[in-house]
């Protein structure tokens, strides 16, 4: 049931120069996921796109994404109080934070979740 990719696929957009191309294709991979991986949680959320103070209709952006595996999920309520969110800057054409999540289950070891 495995699926890999190589490193040049997944690096489309600096491969190919256009950076737009990845994000419309976001939804299909996100779908594809879901279907080898049932317990694959996604949620993509988009933002109106404006000219100025025009909106333009004919365009959406990228606001964010979440991801994760229903195990992260159920995982949660074993886990101790102790819950630590870390982020780093997104630097380059788009702007944004990337945040983890890490926890620690009752047997100390490590739950990583994004």
């Amino acid at each position: 049931m495995g699926y890999s990719i190589n490193y040049r696929k997944g690096m489309v957009g600096e491969t190919t120069g256009n950076w737009e191309e990845p994000y419309h294709k976001l939804p299909s991979l996100l779908q594809a996921m879901q279907l080898y991986f049932p317990d694959f949680i996604w949620k993509l959320s988009k933002q109106p796109a404006y000219q100025g103070d025009v909106l333009d209709e004919r365009n959406v952006l990228f606001k964010r994404l979440f991801w994760t595996f229903k195990p992260c999920i159920d995982d949660f309520a074993h886990c101790k109080s102790i819950v630590q969110v870390d982020g780093t800057f997104l630097y380059g054409k788009y702007k944004g934070t990337l945040l983890v999540v890490v926890a620690q289950d009752g047997r100390q070891h490590n739950s990583h979740c994004l």
